[in-house]
């Protein structure tokens, strides 16, 4: 068993409990490379690709397509080319043991925790997932209307390296979703708060959509505490669709929210029912109509890019790093006011505005450099 590693089904987000296996991009008896595509995965929520771990052979494929199989279980195994059939065989048998398809599928995942913080009036509640190790600290920032279970393809990955924080804005996933100030500045102090009371010192903010105009914010008035700043698709540099946020907060019906959500993303059928059937409960808690409407009316009444922000980019220089999807139809990159800011800019093809989870590789990697790079204080 040494020499061979298994590949087992991933716990993507928090709800996540079985994947189906869709295809294999390697067949048994093929070499395989760290980040080769292996098999991809259906969820009820996406589509994602696993990739291969380690060098090797795939000598045994655990799980064919169409079947699914539950958090943690084996679907595959890499090992020598030469490796020898009986172990390969024995390796099969004891994963066939109760004891050890329990021990697979029990693996302990990290949860998310709740933190009072400070705010204008009571203490409010915010839900973050903290994930990770290491001399680096990253915050992860999602957009309107998402949770921190938007970098599900995301912090997994980059937790190999550093510590992770992912944080649900107020008024989303599991924080409070009182609000009396919906602006990115009111927003970005609450999370300068929790961030004062977890994790002190400088941190690698990523944030998406409006979660990157909170984090320009939150940069503005704490920059001593941001390290790097990576955003991807920011509201505040493009213009942002009407027919998104209008369509977002008027859904009642699944058939609505759909149509939304589908504006989302470069192949509109990721946007599932199950995406959307969640999406209409969130909706229903109480508070979240309002929390939305607020946020609506501080920050996107002028839908067109903010000069301010172009000038902040500027400034910022080398730790800034802008990430965009080439066919996003929220916040289109033909509106994006990119060249007035010199930062450096990725594109990422074949994706709209979830690119950190339509091509959830290559974000990961350009993260990981931006951080790495500045952390080593080159240019």
């Amino acid at each position: 068993m040494s020499r061979l590693h298994l590949v087992t089904m991933p716990k993507w987000g928090l709800s996540m409990e079985e994947g189906m296996v869709v295809a294999w991009h390697k067949q048994v008896g093929d070499a395989v490379a760290p980040g080769d595509d292996l098999i991809d995965v259906e969820t009820t929520k996406i589509t994602n690709t696993i990739e291969a771990p380690v060098a090797g052979c795939l000598l045994k494929s655990l799980v064919g397509p169409g079947e699914t199989a539950v958090c943690g279980a084996a679907l595959a195994i890499i090992g020598p080319a030469d490796m020898a059939q009986e172990e390969i065989e024995r390796c099969v048998a004891d994963l066939a043991t109760p004891e050890s398809r329990t021990a697979l599928a029990t693996a302990p995942m990290a949860e998310p925790v709740i933190a009072e913080v400070k705010s204008d009036g009571a203490p409010m509640r915010i839900r973050y997932l903290d994930t990770g190790e290491g001399p680096q600290t990253l915050v992860l920032i999602h957009g309107f209307g998402g949770s921190l279970e938007n970098w599900m393809f995301n912090q997994p990955a980059l937790s190999m390296d550093m510590r992770v924080i992912a944080i649900d804005l107020p008024g989303h996933g599991g924080s409070d979703k009182r609000m009396a100030d919906g602006s990115a500045n009111a927003l970005a102090a609450i999370i300068a708060h929790l961030l004062d009371e977890i994790a002190p010192g400088p941190v690698h903010l990523v944030a998406h959509s409006f979660g990157a105009m909170v984090a320009r914010a939150l940069a503005t008035t704490r920059p001593d505490r941001i390290a790097t700043l990576t955003a991807i698709a920011p509201a505040d540099l493009g213009t942002i669709s009407r027919a998104y946020i209008d369509g977002f907060i008027g859904a009642r019906r699944r058939s609505e929210m759909s149509a939304a959500i589908s504006l989302l993303f470069a192949k509109p059928d990721l946007a599932t029912r199950d995406m959307a059937e969640a999406l209409l409960r969130y909706k229903r808690l109480d508070g979240v109509d309002h929390a939305l409407r607020a946020i609506d009316t501080a920050n996107f009444a002028e839908p067109g890019p903010d000069p301010a922000a172009a000038a902040f980019w500027a400034q910022l220089g080398p730790r800034g790093l802008l990430i965009w999807g080439e066919q996003d139809a929220v916040i289109p990159l033909g509106s994006a006011q990119l060249s007035s800011t010199g930062i450096q800019t990725q594109i990422i093809g074949d994706a709209g505005h979830m690119p950190h989870l339509e091509k959830a590789e290559a974000v990961n990697a350009a993260i990981a450099h931006h951080v790495a790079k500045n952390a080593a204080g080159q240019p």
